[in-house]
């Protein structure tokens, strides 16, 4: 009898550390505070009219996730007459590296944009206004090109 309950115990505690090692590995996207944040820390030059060629570059920080687990990416915009994605409509996705950085080069505007969105977003080439935060869009951040 004893041996029979002997095994049963061992079998919850085997049960029980496979569950707690798959909620380890599979959920934790994001961290303990639960809120994403983006912050824009070095932003490029302020260019009313915008412009064809990379005037600097932007980078910042992402906090509040598990930037090395999180499936989350940056996505850049500029606005000049709109919001244009950065730096290119070919290649708008921003990694965020294992620490929450992320840096990229960018066209002028006058207000600069980072979204931090799920990588399965799909970031439209142009924008009236930028999204809200909600669904795919986890966090946003705007800052005034530098004078």
């Amino acid at each position: 009898m004893e041996h029979r309950s002997l095994r049963r115990v061992k079998g919850w505690i085997g049960l029980a550390g496979t569950c707690l090692l798959i909620a380890v590995l599979v959920v934790p996207t994001l961290a303990q505070d639960g809120q994403p944040k983006i912050e824009i820390k070095k932003v490029a030059p302020y260019k009313p009219d915008g412009g064809t060629g990379i005037v600097g570059n932007i980078s910042g920080t992402v906090s509040g996730i598990h930037a090395d687990k999180c499936q989350c990416k940056v996505v850049l915009y500029a606005q000049t007459n709109m919001w244009y994605v950065q730096p290119y409509d070919t290649s708008a996705d921003t990694d965020i590296d294992g620490k929450g950085n992320w840096t990229s080069q960018t066209h002028g505007g006058t207000t600069y944009a980072a979204l931090l969105v799920k990588s399965s977003w799909k970031a439209p080439a142009t924008l009236d206004k930028l999204p809200a935060v909600g669904g795919d869009v986890l966090a946003r951040a705007t800052k005034e090109g530098q004078h």
